[in-house]
């Protein structure tokens, strides 16, 4: 599909100038038409396939509730971060651990702000810290301004796997491009923006 989007594209930008005519019989009298307006009209026909047929498969979860979709578009990210880890040596990874890391590879993080971040108890994010801890993924350290309370931090293989991880979101992110407009990206973004923003607003 993506070679064929191309050399429609290139066919409307480009169409053969000079190309020699031919005479086309017609009721009133002859008429010169060259094969470049015949390359270009099915060029059109083409174009309007292609548009049809990708209007065709995304629209084809209109009957999805909102929910699940977004648990199945996350699946898509979740599946490529693992192949990820997984090919770089990371195979180790718990669950979830690779959403605490790319969260803490963006600003580090207290334990009560993972707990808050993966919505779990502060009891089950020590226990998924401890895993990450004890793989060589992150380190705890008191923190400077409030010794009661402890930083989560990346070590130095866990800086590497967020490296894997944000490489496996952008591949995604890159492969979504070419399928919808950049337009669509932007809207998508907002979307979900608002619908993060409602969550927060009720808590």
């Amino acid at each position: 599909m993506e070679w064929l989007c191309r050399w429609v594209r290139l066919r409307v930008a480009s169409p053969s100038a000079g190309a020699p005519t031919y005479e086309h019989e017609r009721s009133g009298g002859d008429s010169p038409i060259g094969p470049h307006l015949w390359s270009r009209t099915l060029t059109i026909y083409i174009i309007d396939f292609i548009v049809t047929a990708m209007s065709d498969e995304l629209h084809g979860y209109d009957d999805v509730v909102l929910p699940s979709l977004l648990g199945a578009a996350r699946r898509t990210y979740v599946t490529a971060i693992r192949a990820s880890l997984a090919t770089s040596g990371f195979d180790d990874m718990p669950r979830s651990g690779s959403a605490v890391l790319g969260r803490i590879a963006r600003s580090g993080h207290n334990l009560r702000d993972v707990a808050s971040d993966l919505a779990v108890s502060k009891q089950a994010a020590s226990q998924l810290v401890d895993a990450l801890v004890a793989r060589g993924y992150v380190e705890r350290t008191p923190d400077p301004d409030d010794r009661r309370r402890v930083t989560v931090g990346l070590t130095e293989r866990g800086h590497a796997a967020a490296v894997e991880i944000r490489m496996a979101v952008e591949q995604i992110d890159a492969e979504l491009a070419t399928k919808v407009s950049h337009d669509d990206m932007a809207r998508t973004r907002a979307v979900l923006g608002a619908l993060v923003n409602m969550g927060h607003d009720e808590s």
